[in-house]
Protein backbone atom coordinates (compact mmCIF):
# COMPACT_ATOMS: atom_id res chain seq x y z
CA UNK A 1 0.00 0.00 0.00
CA UNK A 2 0.91 3.33 -0.47
CA UNK A 3 1.68 5.91 2.00
CA UNK A 4 -0.99 8.44 0.39
CA UNK A 5 -3.38 4.97 0.43
CA UNK A 6 -2.54 4.11 3.87
CA UNK A 7 -3.37 7.56 5.45
CA UNK A 8 -6.24 7.79 3.50
CA UNK A 9 -7.84 4.40 5.18
CA UNK A 10 -6.35 5.13 8.47
CA UNK A 11 -8.32 8.80 8.42
CA UNK A 12 -11.41 6.83 7.37
CA UNK A 13 -10.97 4.41 9.86
CA UNK A 14 -10.75 6.81 12.14
CA UNK A 15 -13.36 8.78 11.13
CA UNK A 16 -15.84 5.88 11.32
CA UNK A 17 -15.30 4.95 14.24
CA UNK A 18 -15.24 8.12 16.25
CA UNK A 19 -19.39 8.37 16.15
CA UNK A 20 -19.37 4.54 17.28
CA UNK A 21 -18.15 6.04 20.71
CA UNK A 22 -19.78 8.91 21.06
CA UNK A 23 -23.24 7.37 22.07
CA UNK A 24 -21.07 5.85 24.70
CA UNK A 25 -19.85 8.62 25.98
CA UNK A 26 -24.08 10.13 25.91
CA UNK A 27 -25.50 7.67 27.24
CA UNK A 28 -23.17 8.21 30.55
CA UNK A 29 -23.99 11.52 31.03
CA UNK A 30 -27.43 10.77 30.53
CA UNK A 31 -27.25 8.38 33.42
CA UNK A 32 -25.02 10.59 35.49
CA UNK A 33 -28.08 13.27 34.71
CA UNK A 34 -30.71 11.26 36.01
CA UNK A 35 -28.79 9.82 39.16
CA UNK A 36 -28.53 13.09 40.25
CA UNK A 37 -31.84 14.24 39.51
CA UNK A 38 -33.30 11.43 41.16
CA UNK A 39 -30.76 12.15 44.08
CA UNK A 40 -32.39 15.50 44.37
CA UNK A 41 -36.04 14.77 44.29
CA UNK A 42 -36.58 12.43 47.59
CA UNK A 43 -39.63 11.29 48.16
CA UNK A 44 -41.61 12.06 51.33
CA UNK A 45 -43.19 9.04 53.69
CA UNK A 46 -45.10 8.52 56.87
CA UNK A 47 -43.25 6.11 59.66
CA UNK A 48 -45.90 3.37 59.06
CA UNK A 49 -45.02 3.71 54.93
CA UNK A 50 -41.08 2.51 56.07
CA UNK A 51 -39.39 -0.79 56.24
CA UNK A 52 -39.42 -2.24 59.63
CA UNK A 53 -35.89 -2.38 60.10
CA UNK A 54 -35.41 1.35 59.12
CA UNK A 55 -38.39 2.38 61.44
CA UNK A 56 -36.51 0.90 64.18
CA UNK A 57 -33.29 2.17 63.89
CA UNK A 58 -35.11 5.88 63.14
CA UNK A 59 -36.93 5.51 66.56
CA UNK A 60 -33.80 4.50 68.18
CA UNK A 61 -31.51 7.49 67.00
CA UNK A 62 -34.35 9.73 67.63
CA UNK A 63 -35.12 8.80 71.39
CA UNK A 64 -37.47 11.29 72.39
CA UNK A 65 -36.83 13.87 69.73
CA UNK A 66 -39.74 15.05 66.86
CA UNK A 67 -39.53 13.39 63.76
CA UNK A 68 -39.98 16.12 61.37
CA UNK A 69 -39.28 14.42 58.00
CA UNK A 70 -38.70 11.18 56.50
CA UNK A 71 -38.02 11.18 52.80
CA UNK A 72 -37.11 7.84 50.75
CA UNK A 73 -34.39 8.80 48.04
CA UNK A 74 -31.35 6.87 45.93
CA UNK A 75 -28.15 7.80 45.95
CA UNK A 76 -25.36 6.00 44.09
CA UNK A 77 -28.06 3.62 43.10
CA UNK A 78 -28.98 2.60 46.64
CA UNK A 79 -31.96 3.31 48.59
CA UNK A 80 -31.32 5.85 51.57
CA UNK A 81 -33.78 7.20 54.21
CA UNK A 82 -33.11 10.35 55.19
CA UNK A 83 -34.93 12.10 58.59
CA UNK A 84 -34.92 15.28 59.74
CA UNK A 85 -35.78 14.94 63.60
CA UNK A 86 -35.35 17.86 66.20
CA UNK A 87 -33.55 16.37 69.79
CA UNK A 88 -33.05 18.85 72.39
CA UNK A 89 -33.70 21.85 69.99
CA UNK A 90 -30.98 20.76 67.57
CA UNK A 91 -31.71 19.54 64.07
CA UNK A 92 -30.31 16.20 63.22
CA UNK A 93 -30.04 14.74 59.71
CA UNK A 94 -30.53 11.15 60.08
CA UNK A 95 -29.50 8.77 56.67
CA UNK A 96 -30.34 5.02 57.19
CA UNK A 97 -30.26 2.56 54.64
CA UNK A 98 -32.97 -0.05 53.13
CA UNK A 99 -31.96 -2.70 55.37
CA UNK A 100 -32.23 -0.31 58.71
CA UNK A 101 -28.05 0.03 59.25
CA UNK A 102 -27.18 3.64 60.02
CA UNK A 103 -25.32 5.57 57.64
CA UNK A 104 -25.25 8.99 59.36
CA UNK A 105 -26.27 10.97 62.31
CA UNK A 106 -25.21 14.46 62.23
CA UNK A 107 -26.31 17.81 62.73
CA UNK A 108 -27.80 19.58 60.34
CA UNK A 109 -25.61 22.86 59.87
CA UNK A 110 -27.76 24.00 57.04
CA UNK A 111 -30.39 25.33 59.22
CA UNK A 112 -28.55 26.82 61.91
CA UNK A 113 -26.88 28.71 59.74
CA UNK A 114 -30.28 30.40 58.36
CA UNK A 115 -31.07 31.14 62.24
CA UNK A 116 -27.93 32.85 63.12
CA UNK A 117 -28.63 34.75 59.90
CA UNK A 118 -32.00 35.63 61.29
CA UNK A 119 -31.15 36.39 64.94
CA UNK A 120 -28.79 39.06 63.45
CA UNK A 121 -30.65 40.16 60.99
CA UNK A 122 -33.12 40.97 64.25
CA UNK A 123 -30.78 42.82 65.92
CA UNK A 124 -29.98 45.21 63.40
CA UNK A 125 -33.63 45.77 63.23
CA UNK A 126 -33.98 46.50 66.68
CA UNK A 127 -30.68 48.68 66.51
CA UNK A 128 -32.29 50.74 63.95
CA UNK A 129 -34.69 51.79 66.35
Amino acid sequence: MRTGTRFAFLFTAAALAMPMSMPVWAVEKQDAKQETEAEDNGVELKMDDLPAAVQKTLKREAGDGKIEEVEKETKKGKTVYEADVIIDGDKYEIQIAENGKLISKKLDEEDDDDDDKNEEHGKDDKDAK
